[in-house]
């Protein structure tokens, strides 16, 4: 009966495991970066509504107000906004409002994401708020992981091919082995077993057996 090969050895098995290990860290990756783009949006959405609400406050009162921006948080006197860690800021400030409401300080805020950077233009005056974003080159740093992925597979997937061709190969000769044996054993001049036929040829001083031509066992 022939050997029928349907286990990994331990270098398929370890290949294997590389593979399912590297789309893993592909997805579990994927749904990082997702989860910070939406804490991204809030944390911006935050700040927008904290800068206009702090714009009435000043208004309302007819009193000067700080908004001040430091590397973790957002202050005014009257609320707090916390920066993500996915978040940083160039340059930290204070951005003064007078008692209308309006910017008395030329200053713009840039927010640096994994996606790029995020630029606030603060009016001179009136106080408007414009965001501009400024993406990273996302796409191309995708392309680039992709290629990479797809490099590292083929090559695992081309040694995992040559393992088990090379392990085919020893099973074979061995299954050759045995019915030469078999053939001297039995002390028969040709012998076929699950396919494999074997020739005896014997003189007075050694017996060697051929497979397909070629001698693969001989006795002095």
């Amino acid at each position: 009966m022939r050997l029928q090969i349907k286990a990994f050895t331990l270098v398929e098995t370890l290949l294997t495991l590389m593979i399912v290990s590297f789309i893993y860290m592909g997805l579990t990756g994927s749904v990082k970066t997702s989860f910070q783009q939406v804490e991204e949006k809030v944390f911006f959405a935050e700040f927008e509504h904290l800068y206009q609400e702090s714009q009435k406050i000043a208004l309302a009162k007819q009193t000067e107000l700080d908004l001040e921006v430091s590397a973790s948080e957002i202050r005014t006197p009257y609320q707090t906004v916390s920066i993500p860690a996915s978040v940083s800021v160039q340059d930290p400030k204070t951005i003064q409002l007078d008692r209308a409401g309006g910017n008395s300080s030329l200053a713009n805020l840039h927010f640096t994401t994994q996606r790029g950077v995020v630029t606030y233009q603060l009016s001179l005056g009136n106080g408007k708020i414009k965001r501009v974003s400024s993406p990273a080159s996302i796409l191309l740093e995708s392309l680039v992981a992709l290629s990479l992925f797809a490099m590292i597979t083929t090559l695992l997937l081309g040694e995992m091919r040559r393992s088990r061709t090379e392990r085919l190969a020893d099973f074979k000769e061995m299954e050759v082995l045995s019915v030469a044996q078999m053939a001297l054993q039995t002390g028969k001049n040709s012998l076929t077993v699950n396919g494999i036929q074997v020739e005896v040829e014997k003189d007075a001083q050694h017996i060697t057996v051929y497979h397909q031509g070629k001698a693969v066992l001989h006795v002095e």
